[in-house]
């Protein structure tokens, strides 16, 4: 019994992806390869893509993660087109160290690692983090393990968000981030978006636009 469930996983994830593969031919191979070897917890390829249309489109000068890993190689090759920076927060160092050793440029990247015993201190990350500008994007991926809405890391999103700017946040198949979402796109004015993956089964992820963006440049 517990060998044919070992054959149907390891048939599925091959379906899965063959099937990645086909629809993203274009990825990079570190991304592709690094997807792959931390299936199930790499942030999903299409996002991905998502995200590459994004900086393309609107090049943002300042992105600000929080949460690193595929999407922190994604962005940097994005920016370093136009000499666009990337501030990529985690509650991990062990995870960073490896975030900087997938980078092709790493100039215009800077890792902040701010841990505490439930997942990342956005309290103390309040306190010591002074925005100049505000980004052109944020990406909320993170921490993995505790909240990401909580109030502290409310207060640092009100400070990082603007009407003009979008958000991307990762798992809204979980309630607590759909609403945390649902949240942020009503307070800033922003237009929330919902997509699903073709890979990752019952995930889902949401895009908060600002009103002049054009969602059907993120449409396959």
């Amino acid at each position: 019994m517990i060998n044919k469930l070992r054959g149907a996983r390891l048939r599925k994830r091959q379906k899965q992806i063959a099937q990645a593969r086909t629809y993203f031919p274009e990825l990079d191979p570190v991304i592709l390869d690094g997807f792959f070897a931390n299936f199930g917890f790499a942030m999903a390829l299409s996002l991905l893509v998502k995200i590459e249309l994004i900086c393309k489109t609107i090049r943002p000068n300042l992105v600000v993660e929080f949460g690193s890993g595929l999407s922190t190689v994604v962005i940097a090759n994005a920016l370093s087109g136009h000499d666009g920076f990337l501030i990529t927060f985690d509650e991990n160092m062990k995870w960073l160290a490896t975030t900087h050793g997938l980078l092709k440029h790493t100039s215009n990247v800077a890792f902040v690692c701010v841990p505490n015993g439930e997942g990342m201190n956005h309290a103390a990350l309040s306190r010591y983090v002074w925005w100049r500008s505000k980004p052109e994007l944020v990406v909320i991926d993170g921490p993995s393990g505790g909240e990401r809405f909580s109030l502290s890391a409310l207060e640092v999103y009100g400070e990082l968000l603007s009407s003009n700017g979008v958000c991307i946040v990762d798992d809204t198949d979980r309630d607590e981030n759909d609403q945390g979402a649902s949240g942020l796109a009503a307070d800033f004015s922003l237009t929330k978006c919902d997509y699903a993956d073709a890979v990752y089964v019952n995930h889902k992820y949401s895009i908060l636009l600002p009103e002049d963006f054009d969602e059907r440049i993120l449409l396959p």
